[in-house]
């Protein structure tokens, strides 16, 4: 079987009934320093940058490396089609080029759980990367205890590989994470 040809795009704009996922810009640190700093959200997650100043640099970085060939990173802000607010920021990093590789990770606004919202957008940017980029293997962490995120990832298709233990330390504290993937049909 011949290989197949990863793809990389440098202009993402994705729909779902509810949500739009697109290129970060500069309006989107504000609302990112809030999510970086929201203990609710950040419970389950490493996000060493938290400042206004680390934020701006993360958000000028991804635009300049949108033309990078192979693109190999995919931070995208989730918004509301029907209000335009941003309810978080969705995240495909490519780990491997060699062997179509890409993490998946996701993190959204408290205000913006328990309606599908992760689920939705998540699909979204789960097809953009087996379809679009034709991607080989996805791959997300999640931590042992966070059983909302574990859900979301099986109502993707993502199947629980195993755990890492003591794979982060976050408050002083070493936390387990369980490995989800999934694998393209083809």
């Amino acid at each position: 079987m011949p290989a197949r040809t990863l793809l990389t795009a440098s202009t993402v704009d994705l729909f779902t009934a509810r949500t739009r996922l697109r290129e970060l810009e500069e309006r989107d640190a504000t609302a990112l320093v809030e999510l970086a700093n929201d203990r609710e959200v950040t419970r389950w997650v490493h996000w060493p940058a938290r400042s206004r100043e680390a934020l701006d640099a993360f958000v000028q970085t991804a635009r300049e490396r949108r033309t990078d060939s192979p693109r190999t990173d995919y931070p995208l802000a989730v918004e509301s089609r029907e209000h335009g607010e941003l309810l978080g920021f969705l995240r495909l990093r490519i780990t491997s080029v060699e062997f179509e590789q890409a993490e998946l990770a996701a993190y959204l606004f408290a205000r913006s759980w328990g309606h599908g919202l992760a689920t939705e957008a998540g699909a979204a940017l789960r097809d953009f990367g087996l379809h679009e980029l034709r991607l080989h293997r996805l791959f997300a962490y999640c931590d042992v205890a966070n059983v909302a995120s574990a859900r979301v990832l099986e109502k993707l298709g993502f199947v629980r590989e195993g755990t890492l233990r003591s794979r982060l330390k976050l408050d002083g504290v070493w936390r387990d994470s369980h490995l989800y993937a999934i694998v393209s049909p083809q």
